[in-house]
């Protein structure tokens, strides 16, 4: 049993050592991965994480996925980054399923973009309204809608006792707490002058619903990059999601690698599970990277 935990805590530290924000800077980051185990522990409040851009995070006690905020600074490093280089003052943002609100918070405050964030399980979307209120008064521009999104209006039954990985119910979920919440196509909220510029989906395999009820707010050239996770959680609604990849591609949109340290994009043609930056107008988007303003983590400029 030691060993294992052992074990454990060797893969974690070694996980957090090679993150690019730690990179070259072992002292630091393991001191810092260290305080937050005894804080944790001696604390018996929820800790207010002073993070980045002017971005702050409620971490909950006993908290260990977004413990990893403390840990690595960004935990999606290159989406993370990514949307803090595109993102720009004016930009519109749509985050579906925002869960607690980083990426939420990351654009509305970090970059001053207006964002409209969906995420219907209620401890989450309570958790992403007290995270996005630590920010007083910068938090204006970010509308929150405690809502599903999905192909038609309808309503669908969701999990929620699954943590960040609740999602919207199929057959194989039995023994699970469930609740009934209001889903609605993306295209209902499509407003001529207030299009996105990003948009984020990330929905624990509903994703193909997701597509299927944007078709109007896909073809908007206005739109130039999605951000989204595929990581074969389509399948328990009998979703194939290399055909949901062919789909958006059929708007226009490739899959692209993004190295943050050079703000070079590189073409990807083969799908790994996990998240995709899918991008459209590749030379407009380029431009914007490259004269984006830098953000500073740990004491590293990206």
């Amino acid at each position: 049993m030691i060993l294992k935990q052992i074990a454990s805590l060797y893969r974690a530290i070694d996980a957090i050592m090679r993150h690019p924000v730690n990179q070259g800077h072992f002292n630091q980051s393991f001191l810092r991965y260290m305080r937050f185990q005894v804080g944790r522990r001696l604390l018996a409040a929820d800790i207010i994480y002073n993070w980045i851009s002017d971005c702050k995070v409620i971490i909950d006690r006993g908290d260990s996925c977004l413990s990893g905020l403390f840990y690595v600074g960004l935990p999606d490093f290159k989406e993370m980054s990514y949307l803090l280089h595109v993102i720009r003052p004016g930009d519109r943002f749509w985050d579906i399923g925002a869960n607690v609100g980083l990426y939420t918070i990351l654009a509305g405050v970090g970059r001053g973009a207006s964002v409209t964030s969906f995420e219907p399980v209620p401890a989450s979307s309570e958790r992403l309204v007290r995270n996005v209120q630590l920010h007083f008064g910068n938090y204006s521009c970010i509308e929150l809608m405690n809502i599903a999104i999905g192909e038609t209006d309808t309503h669908v039954t969701i999990t929620t006792n699954e943590g960040q990985m609740n999602h919207v119910t199929a057959k194989c979920d039995k023994g699970s707490q469930q609740k009934d919440v209001q889903c609605r196509p993306l295209d209902v909220f499509l407003q001529p002058g207030e299009e996105p510029t990003v948009m984020k989906i990330d929905v624990e395999g509903y994703e193909t619903a997701v597509i299927r009820g944007a078709k109007e707010t896909l073809k908007s050239p206005v739109l130039h990059t999605i951000i989204i996770e595929l990581c074969g959680h389509g399948r328990r609604y009998g979703y194939d999601e290399m055909q949901l990849l062919n789909e958006i591609m059929g708007y226009g949109f490739r899959p692209y690698e993004y190295k943050p340290q050079s703000r070079v994009l590189r073409h990807v043609t083969a799908h790994s599970d996990g998240n995709l930056i899918l991008i459209r107008d590749i030379e407009r988007v380029r431009k914007v990277l490259k004269d984006s303003i830098p953000f500073k983590i740990y004491g590293r400029t990206f």
